[in-house]
């Protein structure tokens, strides 16, 4: 009968995807249970920190920026 032949067919070749799924996901490192913080060295630079949030500093440090005035627009429209 044609029709058990394609249906042996069609499960040998879904169970062979099947097992060459669980193959590749075997072969895969882990990544599970690692953190992405583990990679980043630790912050030492508090000098640069202690005069980021130095909000006198800050204000001193402050260049006043000048707005330019609105021009008028010329033209139709």
């Amino acid at each position: 009968m044609p029709h058990r032949r394609l249906l042996s067919a069609l499960l040998a070749g879904g169970s062979t995807l099947i097992a060459i799924g669980f193959a590749l996901l075997a072969s895969t490192p882990s990544r599970i249970g690692a953190s992405p913080l583990q990679d980043i060295p630790p912050f030492t630079d508090a000098e640069c920190l202690a005069c980021h949030t130095d909000q006198a500093r800050l204000q001193q440090l402050a260049v006043p920026v000048e707005e330019e005035a609105e021009a008028l627009s010329s033209g139709p429209g």
